[in-house]
């Protein structure tokens, strides 16, 4: 091990994707089974994965020795067990156009992947087992999300995460964890609720990231749906106020000081998504110009046509930041009322 340390050039101590990469590399070549290491971000959070199926404790710290270790044991030991794990990374491979896997990453929530992958590994597909999703996946990305919000601590959830890994291993039911769920919720309101007025502002405040904000209406899109494929991918977030709004907009009574524009900009209000991006030539333009090509775009996609992803144009124009503020509360009602766990973790 202390030679293996030094084997990267200045002396330093291999990194975890380096010793990770690897090793994978030489045994592959070894037991001649082709296997790409080229993406080893996704395949380090994958081993991660692995080893919480395959060990008993996983709280403590994932080391060089501890990846060394399981690597000897349960990934190169032979060429079957090789065999076996190249399978399965391969297998998860495929969650990678999974739209809740992109809601995970806008929320910044890695640790959420295990849950994905394991489900995986227990071979639960998420993207068709709804039970699961809506009882387990969602319900977490929702927690997380709460948690952000009230500054909570990632050891927190991570904690959490583990219990839940340790369920699902266990083969509990979604509704068993579900209940488990709101059971942790209510036993640590501090950490785990947020009353609905501070999370409507939440909604509209700047410090806020927008790619939460994105996240709760693309969880709203993946919940109403019943029929068609949603490639998180091909999904716009366009401001219908635009980030840099030309001269018209000001001109027809919105904001011309920049603070006060930067307050509607990346208020959830003011978002649409959308399934095209819109042509770079009217982007700025006033709402008259944009909204004609939003009907040509909205008209193609039912999918995103949602109530919580729905405008009405000529409030937008007519009540300008009034209505703004107005979709902000109903946005922020719509989540409390109709995403899972929504009315447990959001109270009145």
């Amino acid at each position: 091990f202390n030679i293996f340390q030094q084997i990267n050039t200045g002396g330093k101590p291999l990194s975890k994707d380096e010793v990770i990469k690897t090793a994978l590399d030489q045994y592959s070549l070894a037991y001649n089974i082709d296997f790409d290491t080229s993406k080893i971000k996704d395949i380090r959070q994958s081993l991660i994965s692995y080893y919480k199926l395959l060990s008993h404790n996983y709280d403590k710290n994932f080391d060089n020795m501890e990846i060394i270790t399981f690597l000897r044991e349960h990934v190169t030991k032979n060429k079957q067990i090789f065999k076996s794990f190249v399978e399965t990374i391969n297998l998860l491979n495929t969650l990678g156009d999974s739209p809740i896997r992109s809601v995970i990453n806008y929320i910044n929530r890695n640790t959420l992947l295990d849950v994905l992958n394991i489900l995986a590994m227990k071979h639960i597909n998420i993207n068709t087992s709804l039970h699961h999703l809506q009882k387990i996946v969602i319900p977490l990305c929702m927690m997380s999300i709460v948690l952000t919000l009230n500054g909570g601590s990632p050891t927190t959830f991570r904690y959490l995460l583990n219990e839940i890994v340790d369920d699902i291993k266990n083969n509990i039911s979604p509704d068993n964890i579900n209940y488990k769920l709101i059971n942790k919720i209510n036993s640590d309101p501090i950490t785990w609720q947020i009353n609905i007025k501070d999370f409507t502002n939440k909604l509209g405040d700047t410090t806020t990231s927008k790619n939460i904000k994105k996240s709760l209406l693309i969880m709203d899109v993946i919940c109403k749906n019943i029929s068609g494929t949603i490639n998180v991918n091909t999904i716009n977030l366009e401001h219908i106020y635009p980030q840099t709004p030309d001269y018209e907009w000001a001109g027809n009574g919105w904001p011309s000081n920049r603070e006060e524009q930067k307050e509607l900009i990346d208020n959830i209000g003011n978002y649409l998504l959308l399934n095209e991006m819109v042509n770079k030539s009217i982007q700025n333009k006033y709402i008259t110009y944009k909204v004609v090509k939003y009907k040509h775009i909205i008209s193609t996609d039912i999918i995103l046509q949602t109530p919580m992803n729905t405008v009405d144009f000529d409030r937008f124009e007519n009540e300008q930041s009034n209505y703004i503020y107005e979709r902000q509360k109903l946005i922020a009602k719509s989540i409390q009322e109709n995403l899972p766990l929504g009315k447990v973790l959001i109270k009145n």
